[in-house]
């Protein structure tokens, strides 16, 4: 796959997510690329699904680039993962019944995405410490 194009819009009216599916609603930013495969496309997405995607790593080792198949599939398995790891009980109780993928990509997003920010803020206070600009 060739990118030909990448450019961060506000939308003017309302878009569908190639990735997610969901709506980019009118007035919010989102990611519009030009690519070629075969043939030149269109493809647009919510900054947060580009942004995961990539944190994730789905881009890599796809010739074909990313569609909301494979990226579907890498959320839910993040959510079990992270529900897993953090709950590893929740899928024990009768009446557990799993979150919609919606909900299920922003437990994600916020999980990766909120820790990165918090370890930039972290990294950057430990920079202005070791800088002498710390605390009193």
């Amino acid at each position: 796959m060739q990118v030909i194009s990448s450019k961060i819009l506000k939308a003017r009216k309302e878009h569908r997510c190639d990735l997610c599916l969901e709506k980019i609603e009118k007035g919010s930013q989102y990611e519009r690329q030009c690519n070629k495969i075969d043939d030149v496309y269109t493809f647009k997405s919510h900054l947060y699904c580009r942004d995961i995607a990539s944190h994730l790593n789905m881009y890599d080792d796809l010739d074909y680039g990313l569609n909301d198949e494979n990226f579907m599939e890498t959320i839910r398995e993040q959510f079990i993962f992270l529900q897993e790891l953090h709950n590893s009980e929740v899928f024990n109780y009768e009446h557990y019944q799993y979150p919609s993928f919606q909900e299920q990509l922003h437990y994600v997003c916020t999980y990766h995405l909120v820790e990165d920010e918090y370890q930039k803020y972290l990294d950057e206070m430990s920079s202005d410490w070791n800088r002498g600009i710390g605390f009193l």
